[in-house]
């Protein structure tokens, strides 16, 4: 069953909609689910080793979010374990992450020094889908000058 109701943000002032809906249980679901978790609700290897760029890409437009210079993704339900094994994945390509507490739970942080890496992984799928391409922010530059006489520049670029 689906709700609707109208909310009202304070930090930017603006009103939105907000949907909320649930699902109902069923044990065919629930068989699936175990074969994804083991009993220390680690995920299992076997299902580990077959996440491909795509399926974090697909996960991030589902449960991703942009917040400032980079990205995140919302793991609420996922407990210690399998977020640890997540941060191992994520690592063995090359991205750094750090888990953020909310009040629903923890969710999956990339680190702004990994958001290169990780829009490059992503980017070709999510361009794909173009309603979801809010969700990545657009490359930073940034300009500063070197501390003593340096006269010249440095240019960082994310893109």
């Amino acid at each position: 069953m689906a709700a609707c109701s109208g909310m009202r943000h304070y930090r930017h002032r603006a009103n939105y909609i907000d949907f909320r809906f649930g699902t109902v249980g069923h044990p065919e679901l629930s068989r699936l689910r175990s074969g994804f978790f083991r009993a220390d609700r680690s995920i299992d290897p076997s299902i580990l080793s077959k996440i491909s760029n795509l399926s974090i890409a697909i996960w991030f437009m589902d449960d991703g979010y942009r917040i400032h210079n980079t990205v995140g993704i919302s793991t609420n339900n996922f407990l210690a374990p399998a977020l640890k094994q997540l941060q191992g994945l994520f690592k063995s390509l090359g991205i750094e992450t750090s888990l953020q507490k909310d009040k629903q739970g923890k969710r999956l942080y990339i680190l702004s020094s990994s958001y290169r890496s990780f829009n490059n992984l992503v980017k070709p799928y999510v361009k794909q889908v173009q309603c979801m391409a809010y969700k990545l922010p657009n490359p930073v530059e940034t300009t500063r000058k070197l501390p003593g006489n340096w006269d010249e520049d440095i240019v960082q670029s994310s893109q």
